[in-house]
């Protein structure tokens, strides 16, 4: 099973969850299994992105661009990450960038494919009731399940 299929469903397995605060600070999931190290968070510019990483510390500079969109780049700093283990020792980085009204929010899942040296954005978009008039508003959820009895999680 390839990193699309997993997204397109939605479902990343996993051992556990931690978010850590974002605030101008940088998450990193460690490697494990085969995969690099992830860190996520907001460089000099104020722009949120992803790089794989050896090792603590690692810098976000010239990482992958998460493509945060205008309407939510005063809010990075204010950002939630979260570091989400995805069984075999392997993590995502799930980012949720609250927007001005309580409902709406940028996110996006982030992780570093086996083998490969560069982070992919596996979801980046806006969730909440974004779309359709008022009453039948619709949209996407990012959401990360409680364990099950083998302690993964799904996204």
């Amino acid at each position: 099973m390839n990193l699309r299929s997993i997204v397109s469903g939605l479902a990343l397995a996993g051992a556990f969850a931690m978010a850590r605060p974002a605030s101008a600070e940088t998450a990193f999931a460690p490697p494990g299994r085969g995969q690099a190290g992830l860190a996520v968070g907001v460089d000099g510019a104020g722009v949120l992105r992803a790089r794989a990483c050896d090792a603590e510390p690692c810098s976000v500079e010239g990482g992958v661009d998460l493509g945060v969109p205008a309407a939510f780049a005063a809010r990075v700093k204010a950002a939630r990450i979260a570091v989400v283990g995805i069984g075999s020792g392997r993590r995502a980085i799930v980012v949720t960038v609250p927007g001005e009204s309580g409902g709406q929010a940028f996110e996006a899942i982030v992780a570093v494919p086996p083998g490969a040296r560069t982070p992919r954005v596996l979801f980046a978009g806006l969730t909440g009731l974004v779309e359709g008039a008022e009453g039948v508003r619709q949209g996407k959820a990012v959401m990360i399940a409680d364990p099950d009895g083998s302690g993964s999680r799904s996204i």
